[in-house]
C-alpha cells in the first residue's frame, strides 16, 4: 500500500473544537460537538473519520468546510490558515485576569496586616517592599500576556479576512475544498434543474459563460455515469443513486483537490452504495484528489480509506492506517466497534463475540489523557498508565 504521509500534507487540524450552545443565563447548556480534534490528511490519500452516530464525525466535515464558524483551534489548508477559532485565547486572558485579582487581594491584606505590625517589628518593612515588587512584576507579566495574545487574536483575523479575499492566488478555498452531503434528497433543490444544481459552482465562482457551462455539466454528467439528457431534470425524477451521483457531479465541476465526503453511501441500497464507492474510486485515481471519508460501515472504510481516525463523544481516540487498525487494535473502543462489524461467515458469526465500551471503568489518573504514537503512524488517545498498557499489548501481539 502507498504511504501517503510522506507527500504534501493538504489538510491539518490543529486541536479544533467545535461547541454549541442553547439557552441563556443560568440554563445555557454548552454541546461539546468536537473536543480537541487533532489530525492531518495527505495528498491523494482516502482518510477515514468513523465513529457511532452523534460522535461528531460530521460536524467535523461541517466545520472544515466552515459551515460552521470554529470554536477554537486551527484550521489549515495547503499551509494556508482558513479557520481559527479564538475562544481559547480569550478564556486565558479573562482566567489571567482573575488570578492577578487574587493576587491583588492577598497582597491588600498582606499590607493591612504588615502595617498594624510594622511598629513592632521593623524588620517587617523588607517584606513590604518585597511584596510591592512582586505585585508589579505580576501586573507586568498580564500585561504582556494579555498583549501576546490580542496580537494572535489579530493574526487570525487577519489570515481568516487574507483567505476570503479573491484575488489572493495562494488559496482558492470555494473552489478547492468541497463536500458530497450524506442525504441526497435533503441537499438537491427539488425547484432547480440538475443543470442549475451542478453548475451553481461556476456562477457562484463569477462563470457567466452560458455554453462553457453547458460544456462543463454535461462533461461531469458524463464522469459519474449519467447522460446529457439528465441534465434538464429535476430530483424527483431521479433515483437515490442518481441523485447522489449529482451530487458528486455538483463537487467535481469545480475541480477540488480535496473532498469532504459525508457518508455518501449510508442512504443508498447496497448494490448502489458499491457503484458510489468504485465511483469515487476511480474519480480519486483519475483527478489524484483526497477524500475525507465519513462513515460508520467499517467493511466500506476497510475497503476504501488508506488510514482511519476513531471518533468517540467528540473525541479522536486513535489513528492508524487501515492494516494496522484492524489487525492491532488498541483503544477499547476501537475493539469494541470492529466487535460489531459482521462477516458472511456463518461460522464466524455464530461464535462471534460483541466487545461492549463502558467508558466508567477506565482508570483515571491525575495526568491528562494525551494522543501517543505507539509505533510510527499508530496513534492511541490514553492516560500514561494506559499507553504503557497499549505498548505491551502491541508488544505481544507482533
Amino acid at each position: 500500500m502507498v504511504d501517503y504521509t510522506k507527500g504534501e500534507k493538504v489538510l491539518e487540524l490543529k486541536n479544533v473544537r467545535q461547541y454549541f450552545s442553547s439557552g441563556w443565563g443560568r440554563r445555557k447548556v454548552v454541546v461539546k460537538a468536537v473536543h480537541n480534534v487533532s489530525f492531518d490528511v495527505y495528498k491523494g490519500e482516502v482518510f477515514g473519520l468513523v465513529g457511532e452516530s452523534g460522535c461528531g464525525k460530521t460536524t467535523t466535515g461541517r466545520t472544515i468546510i466552515k459551515l460552521y464558524n470554529i470554536t477554537d483551534g486551527d484550521i489549515y489548508f495547503k499551509g494556508q490558515r482558513i479557520a481559527s477559532g479564538i475562544r481559547g485565547k480569550k478564556i486565558a486572558i479573562r482566567r489571567a485576569k482573575e488570578s492577578i485579582l487574587d493576587k491583588k487581594e492577598e497582597y491588600k491584606k498582606f499590607i493591612i496586616d504588615t502595617k498594624s505590625e510594622m511598629s513592632k517589628q521593623d524588620e517587617s518593612s523588607n517584606e513590604y517592599i518585597r511584596a510591592q515588587e512582586d505585585m508589579k512584576n505580576a501586573q507586568e507579566d498580564l500585561d504582556k500576556f494579555i498583549e501576546e495574545k490580542r496580537i494572535e487574536i489579530g493574526n487570525i483575523k487577519k489570515d481568516i479576512l487574507r483567505s476570503k479575499k479573491d484575488n489572493n492566488p495562494s488559496i482558492e478555498f470555494i473552489t478547492k475544498m468541497q463536500m458530497i452531503f450524506q442525504d441526497p434528497i435533503d441537499s438537491l433543490n427539488p425547484r432547480m434543474t440538475a443543470r442549475e444544481i451542478i453548475s451553481e459552482g461556476l456562477i457562484i465562482r463569477g462563470e457567466k459563460n452560458q455554453e462553457f457551462m453547458t460544456k462543463e455539466v454535461e462533461r461531469v454528467l458524463g464522469l459519474v455515469g449519467l447522460l446529457p439528457e439528465h441534465a434538464n431534470r429535476y430530483p424527483h425524477e431521479f433515483s437515490g443513486g442518481q441523485r447522489q451521483r449529482i451530487g458528486i457531479a455538483r463537487a467535481l465541476i469545480v475541480n477540488p483537490e480535496l473532498i469532504i465526503a459525508d457518508e455518501p453511501i449510508s442512504a443508498l441500497d447496497v448494490s448502489i452504495q458499491a457503484q458510489v464507492i468504485n465511483l469515487l474510486n476511480e474519480l480519486r485515481e483519475k483527478f489524484e484528489l483526497t477524500i475525507l471519508f465519513i462513515a460508520h460501515n467499517l467493511s466500506v472504510v476497510k475497503y476504501f480509506c488508506n488510514r482511519i481516525g476513531v471518533m468517540y463523544y467528540g473525541r479522536l481516540v486513535e489513528i492508524a492506517p487501515t492494516e494496522e487498525l484492524f489487525e492491532h487494535p488498541l483503544h477499547p473502543y476501537t475493539k469494541s466497534l470492529l466487535s460489531a462489524v459482521p462477516l458472511p461467515d456463518p461460522d464466524y458469526e455464530k461464535h462471534r463475540k460483541r466487545i461492549y465500551y463502558n467508558p466508567s471503568l477506565r482508570k483515571f489518573t491525575p495526568e491528562k489523557p494525551t494522543m501517543v504514537e505507539i509505533v510510527p503512524g499508530h496513534f492511541v488517545y490514553g492516560s500514561p498508565d494506559e499507553i504503557e498498557v497499549y505498548r505491551k499489548e502491541l508488544a505481544e501481539k507482533k
